[in-house]
C-alpha cells in the first residue's frame, strides 16, 4: 500500500521556521516544488529540499 504525501499550505512560513530552527533540510511534497521555486533564491540558500511523493521516501530520508 502506497501512502501519498499531501501538499502543504504556507510553504514560505514553513521555510522561515526551518531557518529559525537552524535546520538545513526539508522534505516537502513534490507538488510543493512550484511554490518553493516562486520564493527568492537568496532566501533558500543553505537549504536542501528533498521532494517526495510517498511516505516510504520520507522514511528513507529521515532515517
Amino acid at each position: 500500500m502506497r501512502r501519498k504525501v499531501l501538499p502543504a499550505d504556507g510553504i514560505k512560513e514553513k521555510i522561515l521556521a526551518t531557518k529559525r530552527a537552524d535546520t538545513k533540510e526539508l522534505i516537502p511534497c513534490q507538488q510543493n516544488q512550484k511554490n518553493v521555486e516562486d520564493i527568492n533564491p537568496d532566501f533558500l540558500k543553505g537549504l536542501k529540499f528533498n521532494y517526495v511523493d510517498g511516505m516510504e521516501e520520507v522514511l528513507e530520508i529521515a532515517f
